[in-house]
């Protein structure tokens, strides 16, 4: 098993608690925004997932072309920076429908309650700020050490994350001072995860495109 390997295994270990405990803050404040970050979360998991299938499907696929002399000359298109972009292609898309399922949430929310307990929940988000920052830093350092795009594609989704955390804190933080901002931040955080994914998209299929081109034939 190769270190790009061990780290997402890692990183999906993590996810899963996080998502975990993300719900559960989630039901116990009420608040629509950390909600719509766990949402968010578990686009991350099965993103993570997806890289760490396409990391396997490249190692064996390698080991046949190092193996396998006649095979030599497999097109780029087909190797292993292909088969990331791919999994990148995906991994767009999947953010996009979580965009577009938070919004629909926000809109036909009702709910005008408080969040319950801010200030536990503040020391809570806190925690897992750090703990996602501690993710984004090992996965982000390995993907750049072992060249891997895909890696370092899902750690920035880490860094996004972190950031809407950090607005989710926000909330709870206006919560205690008496200004409710929990729905308007779950907005943002759709818009944010949206954008995230077009660009996401647009990384992919230009690596898609290119490679296509190289392997072209010559006039």
């Amino acid at each position: 098993m190769r270190k790009q390997e061990k780290t997402i295994i890692a990183v999906i270990a993590i996810d899963v608690v996080s998502i975990g405990v993300k719900f559960g803050l989630a039901t116990v404040t009420g608040s629509l925004a950390l909600l719509a970050d766990a949402w968010h979360s578990i686009s991350d998991l099965t993103t993570s997932i997806l890289v760490l299938v396409a990391l396997v499907l490249d190692r064996r696929g390698m080991d046949r072309i190092d193996s396998a002399d006649p095979e030599a000359g497999r097109p780029r298109i087909l190797r292993r920076a292909a088969w990331e972009s791919r999994i990148c292609a995906v991994i767009g898309l999947a953010l996009m429908a979580v965009a577009v399922a938070v919004f629909q949430k926000v809109y036909v929310s009702t709910d005008v309650a408080g969040i319950q307990h801010p200030v536990i929940a503040s020391l809570i988000v806190l925690f897992l700020i750090l703990i996602t920052y501690i993710r984004f830093r090992f996965e982000d350092t390995v993907g750049k050490d072992t060249a891997s795009p895909s890696l370092v594609a899902d750690a920035y989704h880490s860094w996004a994350d972190m950031y809407v955390l950090v607005l989710v804190l926000g909330s709870f933080v206006g919560e205690m001072i008496q200004i409710r901002i929990d729905r308007w931040v779950a907005a943002y955080i759709a818009v944010m995860i949206f954008i995230l994914a077009v660009k996401t998209l647009y990384r992919s299929l230009h690596t898609m495109f290119r490679l296509s081109s190289d392997t072209a034939p010559e006039d």
